[in-house]
């Protein structure tokens, strides 16, 4: 008999359809919220390969997500996106730690991936190894640095950032001092994307021709 199915060795259907189904429990929140003020205009809709900033991180996450939502303050700018729900951040403060506690409100899912719109280059590939952590937080440290607004959050940690917030203290560190929280370096995402890379935040116009004009080929084929 035929040990495969449509040609396929069932090992690696099996494989495939385990990594979707692993992708399924997981929600991406991207954060649109900010005010683009370095770079002259609305950043998330800057083309980068003729397609808007903030389109790179909807299409990457929709092979390992069924729950994307764009955190925003206006909407109604990102009707063009396809299956994503559209999130209104309705707090008059103007910060990342609004975007995580709205997305760790409206999430389908425990486990959130909280990226921000300006992290084109960010390798969803990672997702799930990184959701295999049970922390309540997994955040990349990269050379020393971290990345808030590119770790996964569990629901269950939206009381303690709330409770920062309610006290007016909006620094995502001292959050995360009282979480569970796991943090992964440089090594754990070279397996992945070239770190440098990765995590290029693109905040003035300069930002955005270093990866037009240098890592073209860095960018996911969508």
């Amino acid at each position: 008999s035929c040990n495969c199915i449509f040609h396929i060795p069932l090992y690696i259907a099996f494989v495939l359809k385990y990594n979707y189904i692993e992708g399924m429990n997981i929600s991406v929140a991207i954060l649109a919220g900010g005010m683009s003020r370095r770079f002259g205009s609305d950043k998330t809709l800057a083309l980068l390969e003729n397609k808007p900033l903030i389109q790179w991180l909807s299409d990457g996450a929709q092979a390992y997500s069924n729950d994307i939502m764009i955190i925003s303050k206006e909407p109604a700018k990102y009707t063009f996106l396809n299956n994503v729900r559209q999130i209104t951040d309705t707090y008059e403060q103007q910060c990342p730690m609004v975007g995580i506690i709205a997305a760790l409100q409206e999430a389908q899912h425990d486990k959130v991936l909280v990226i921000s719109a300006d992290m084109p280059l960010f390798p969803f590939e990672a997702l799930q190894a990184m959701a295999e952590s049970d922390a309540e937080a997994v955040v990349p440290l990269i050379n020393g640095k971290l990345y808030h607004c590119a770790g996964f959050y569990h629901k269950s940690s939206r009381p303690v950032f709330l409770q920062h917030y309610e006290k007016q203290d909006f620094r995502l560190t001292n959050a995360l001092n009282q979480l569970n929280c796991s943090y992964l370096d440089e090594v754990f995402f070279e397996k992945f994307a070239d770190p440098a890379l990765a995590f290029i935040n693109m905040n003035t116009p300069a930002d955005l021709l270093k990866i037009k004009d240098n890592h073209t080929e860095s960018l996911r084929d969508n």
